[in-house]
């Protein structure tokens, strides 16, 4: 099947701001890359211990939330439909030292029930800043997440604190 042109230029967008949200002027890593990865203040304030829970991180980009989640001790499956982004996550997480951890998966979202390695069982879905905002379909998405992949607990976060859940 054919990918519709609004989906293949949002794609391509993700691919390109991997390189700038891993560049100079990006993301600082330096905390993550020693050893003390930190999340956006608004999951900090509501995420659970993670330490030995089993996490889908969907929509995970370049792997910075899963592999912080990964260095708490967590066992992390990151998705995203950017190979660009997963090159990069593979590549992070063996720099880190954290591959035994983490398990990074090119899919498109839609895809997951299909991409991720069974069991499809876990302890949370985390979902982070804005990616819902990108869904055509969250009745979909919600069915993934709610059943498809028999997560326990749900943890997304949006932008505005007052609209931030931890369901």
């Amino acid at each position: 099947m054919s990918e519709p042109e609004w989906y293949r230029a949002n794609r391509a967008s993700w691919d390109e701001r991997v390189g700038v949200h891993i560049g100079a002027g990006g993301y600082d890593l330096s905390g993550l890359r020693a050893g003390r990865g930190r999340l956006n203040a608004i999951e900090e304030a509501e995420l659970p211990p993670v330490e030995g829970k089993r996490i889908l991180h969907l929509q995970c980009h370049f792997g910075r939330d899963s592999l912080t989640l990964a260095q708490r001790g967590a066992e992390v499956f990151g998705l995203d439909f950017s190979r660009r982004a997963i090159e990069v996550a593979c590549n992070l997480a063996g720099e880190l030292g954290l591959a035994e951890r983490t398990s990074f998966i090119h899919a498109d979202l839609y895809d997951a029930v299909q991409a991720v390695p069974t069991p499809h069982r876990f302890d949370m879905v985390f979902v982070t800043w804005g990616a819902i905002c990108w869904l055509p379909d969250i009745t979909r998405w919600a069915q993934i997440v709610a059943g498809d992949v028999e997560a326990r607990r749900v943890a997304l976060s949006r932008r505005r604190p007052s609209d931030r859940r931890c369901v």
